[in-house]
């Protein structure tokens, strides 16, 4: 990773030319007099950190849309979302503000005992795996249906 001002960004470079990803994701190529291309230079082209590059920028895009799936169906749903979701990870911070989700304590009984439709469960990209508290199963079948 290297910095460039304020913006972090990951890069790789051959002998001047460089491919690398901003700090929103959008890849940029230069050639050695800092010029911008249009594609990746030959010279960097099947570099391994460029293949990783691709794979992380790949899982990253991937969860974003996850996150802003499953926040969308929780709000239509009416399901209060624990707080330690959204403070676990920015991106389903931004997700589920953005889907107008309701968020919920961090004390599970305490929701409930309020008369709200608990989401415990979650998708963790990039296995997919699906994560879930025994005691809320049930919910979660109704909020996957929704």
């Amino acid at each position: 990773m290297i910095e460039t001002g304020a913006v972090s960004v990951w890069s790789v470079e051959v002998e001047g030319y460089s491919a690398g990803l901003d700090d929103k994701l959008e890849w940029f190529f230069r050639n050695p007099r800092g010029g911008k291309l249009k594609q990746v230079p030959k010279k960097v082209a099947g570099r391994p950190e460029l293949e990783w590059m691709r794979e992380l920028r790949r899982q990253v895009v991937a969860h974003e849309a996850q996150c802003r799936e499953w926040a969308g169906k929780w709000a239509l749903a009416g399901a209060v979302v624990p707080q330690e979701l959204a403070e676990s990870d920015p991106v389903w911070r931004e997700a589920l503000e953005e889907a107008g989700g309701v968020l919920g304590t961090a004390d599970a009984e305490a929701d409930a005992g309020d008369g709200g439709l608990i989401a415990r469960a979650y998708v963790h990209s990039p296995s997919e795996s699906t994560g879930s508290y025994r005691s809320w199963v049930r919910t979660w079948r109704l909020i996957a249906i929704a």
